[in-house]
């Protein structure tokens, strides 16, 4: 028995094996592309940062890389929105169009009692008033910024609050520190498009020497924020 065939575009052709021939294809069946749930040709632009947060080791580190871990399993949301490890996925886009770092200090907002050196200004002074930053797609270095104080993130808690008391012992001063902040624009860099599928990374590095948290703070956290506008195909 003769394989059932079907008539495409004026041209017999075998018809699937899972199928009896029936009428000729419509003209519409013809482009398949109209039924694509993604249309390829045309893209929505919303304003969606990426970031990546990481632990902020105590005694300091040579080196942190960011966006290298998406969020899975206990990298959650609240580190990180990648969906892979340092690209995105096909088909999306991001235009870079700002960059700022942020840190948070595991202490509380503020101390009270004789002071010291643990308060959450003095560990994001120490952190961020040196360290030396790269952002780097595929093998080429795109930025080079130092120090991190100069990279400020869109948003922060600020407070301003001055306290002095006098008593006696002098070891009994009480002291309040309101919660630090680092103030300023965004550093906007020229417009830089990150490709579906381009490898790319920051990196942020303390060539002079480690710095190290001055609390001992173990739970402190940096961040790195890539402002911009995030390119994706409309459903």
């Amino acid at each position: 028995m003769a394989q059932p065939s079907v008539n495409v575009a004026g041209q017999s052709v075998p018809a699937p094996a899972n199928c009896v021939p029936v009428c000729a294809p419509s003209k519409d069946m013809l482009t398949p592309g109209r039924f694509a749930v993604n249309d390829l040709d045309k893209m929505e632009a919303i304003t969606q940062p990426l970031y990546s947060y990481q632990t902020y080791p105590a005694a300091g580190a040579a080196t942190l890389v960011f966006f290298q871990t998406p969020a899975s399993g206990v990298v959650t949301r609240e580190d990180t929105n990648m969906e892979l490890a340092g690209q995105l996925p096909a088909p999306q886009k991001f235009l870079i169009q700002g960059i700022g770092i942020d840190f948070i200090s595991g202490l509380p907002a503020s101390t009270l009692g004789a002071a010291s050196a643990n308060s959450p200004a003095n560990d994001m002074n120490a952190i961020l008033q040196r360290g030396y930053l790269s952002l780097i797609i595929g093998s080429k270095n795109y930025l080079n910024m130092t120090a991190m104080k100069s990279l400020p993130a869109r948003s922060y808690v600020g407070a301003d609050v001055a306290l002095s008391n006098a008593t006696t012992p002098a070891a009994a001063l009480a002291s309040m520190l309101a919660f630090g902040r680092v103030d300023g624009d965004v550093f906007k860099p020229t417009p830089l498009l990150l490709e579906a599928s381009q490898n790319f990374r920051v990196e942020i590095s303390y060539p002079g020497g480690l710095a190290a948290v001055p609390s001992t703070n173990a739970t402190s956290r940096i961040g790195v924020w890539l402002y911009g506008t995030l390119y994706r195909s409309p459903q």
